[in-house]
């Protein structure tokens, strides 16, 4: 008993099909078809990379803008609390 083809096999075999009946002509119609597609397709990818690149700065530089801000806000309570702290060691 043979095992069922799968999906990509049956692909397989009509593509094969199809490609004896076209002639060289129409092959390499398909072909250039094909490669302009995948043509548009990677420069359009090259252009989602740039445009994530950016993003990625961006986001960099306010993280950290917001770290700088946190850190200035850390000194400012331990600053606090070192007065009050003074303040409760004066009145004891």
């Amino acid at each position: 008993m043979s095992e069922p083809a799968t999906v990509w096999q049956v692909a397989a075999a009509k593509m094969r099909v199809c490609w004896q009946r076209m002639t060289i002509d129409e092959r390499l119609e398909k072909l250039t078809k094909r490669h302009e597609a995948l043509a548009e397709s990677v420069e359009l990818l090259a252009h989602c990379v740039k445009d994530l690149h950016a993003a990625i700065a961006s986001t960099n530089e306010a993280v950290k803008e917001t770290n700088e801000s946190l850190a200035g806000l850390i000194r400012i309570v331990l600053n606090h609390e070192n007065c009050l702290h003074d303040l409760e060691e004066g009145a004891a």
